[in-house]
This record gives structure tokens, C-alpha cells and sequence, in this order.
């Protein structure tokens, strides 16, 4: 299963997913809480984070003008940029340190696998003035077919393990706030929303911009 960017169109579809977290968790919908003896329960709010490169990192100061209108937070999903965001406060980070992290980020650390061109011997250097990336677009017996990018995403998911306050495989619900990634399925266009596994992987393969970083392939 090949894995990409996407775009939170199906928003209600990604709501009623984390309606479903395991009992005991804190993942709810956004729909208001149904009345119980005595009081109201206030309504749920799950953040919902779209893409947009580096005008996605406003999300940050959305994030820090909730906090500071002590507006709770239950959950979280995000595609691109968004999941970026979304993961990194999940996982608890703070709007500060996220605020440093993604000032340190820049294009070539994040889209590049490659050692700086001084570092590379002359036959290497010659591969500068090839075509960075053929055309794959088209429909085959096999699916769809579209570019693999320009680079494999190595860099860009070992910077991303910089962003998160976990480590190894999780089910996303038990995180700190419950979050969802959402990509897209190559193989049948359809919505992929992450709900476990490395935090970081998930992140690579929703922003995995076509044509530029290699889609994710998951169990094969």
C-alpha cells in the first residue's frame, strides 16, 4: 500500500473514527456530550489541522490562542503539515518547543537524503545534471501510477523523530491527547487514517508531497 499527502475533505468520516477509541481513553467525537444525572457534560473538541507547507506551522499559534483561552483539547488530526503539528502537540510538546523545533527546520534538511555536494566524488557530482524526477502519471492493470519523488524521505522522517516526545510504536489513542494522520491510499484513492504505529512515519507518509518525497509503502 503506497501512502501520500491528502486532504482533510472527509473531516466528519476522520471525526467518527476517533468517536471509536478503546474504552477508558480519552478520544471522543466533537459532537456535544449526551446529558447524565445531574450535570451536562461539555462538548468534546477534536482539532482538525489541514495542510499548506510552511503556512501550516500557524497552527502553532492557534494551538497557543487556545491554550490561552483555556480552550480543552481531546484529540487531534492533521494531514501534512498539519500532522506535523498535530503529532508534536499529541505527543506533548509544548507550543514553545515546537515553536524552536520548526524554526529550525529548513528544505534541505528536510528534502534532502544526500550529503552536501562538496562531500561527493566527481562520478557522484555528474548525477547533478540528470532529470531529478521522470513522468510516471498514468493508470496501469496494476493501478495507478505516479512519480516515486525526488527523494526517498530518509532525512525527512529522521528529522521528524526530532519533533515528538515518544519513541517506538504506539497505539495513537494512549498518547498524551489521541491523534489521527491522514493519507491517501495510492493503490484506490481512498482516505488512509493512521491509528498506530511510529509517530513519525505516519507524519512522512501524510506529507509526502508527490513528485517530491517517495510515498510510504506500508505492508507492501
Amino acid at each position: 500500500m503506497l501512502l501520500r499527502l491528502t486532504r482533510l475533505a472527509a473531516a466528519p468520516l476522520l471525526l467518527a473514527t476517533l468517536a471509536h477509541a478503546e474504552p477508558g481513553g480519552s478520544a471522543v467525537s466533537a459532537e456535544a456530550g449526551q446529558a447524565s444525572a445531574g450535570h451536562q457534560q461539555r462538548p468534546r473538541i477534536c482539532l482538525v489541522l489541514s495542510g499548506g507547507g510552511a503556512r501550516g506551522a500557524a497552527h502553532v499559534g492557534v494551538i497557543r490562542v487556545l491554550e490561552e483561552m483555556r480552550v480543552p483539547v481531546d484529540c487531534i488530526a492533521g494531514t501534512s503539515m498539519g500532522a506535523i503539528v498535530g503529532a508534536a502537540y499529541a505527543s506533548g510538546m509544548s507550543v514553545q518547543e515546537m515553536m524552536d523545533a520548526l524554526d529550525a527546520l529548513t528544505f534541505e534538511r528536510l528534502f534532502t537524503d544526500a550529503p552536501p555536494r562538496a562531500l561527493k566524488p566527481m562520478a557522484v557530482k555528474a548525477d547533478d545534471f540528470l532529470p531529478l524526477a521522470t513522468p510516471e502519471f498514468g493508470v496501469t492493470k496494476d493501478g495507478l501510477t505516479t512519480p516515486k519523488g525526488v527523494v526517498n524521505g530518509v532525512a525527512l522522517e529522521a528529522e521528524l523523530r526530532h519533533l515528538v516526545k515518544v519513541r517506538g510504536a504506539h497505539r495513537f489513542d494512549q498518547l498524551p491527547i489521541p491523534f489521527r494522520a491522514v493519507a491517501t491510499n495510492l493503490g484506490d484513492g481512498t482516505m488512509f487514517v493512521f491509528d498506530r504505529g511510529e509517530l513519525p512515519t505516519a507524519m512522512r507518509a501524510s506529507m509526502a508531497v508527490p513528485a517530491i518525497v517517495a510515498p510510504l509503502n506500508l505492508d507492501g
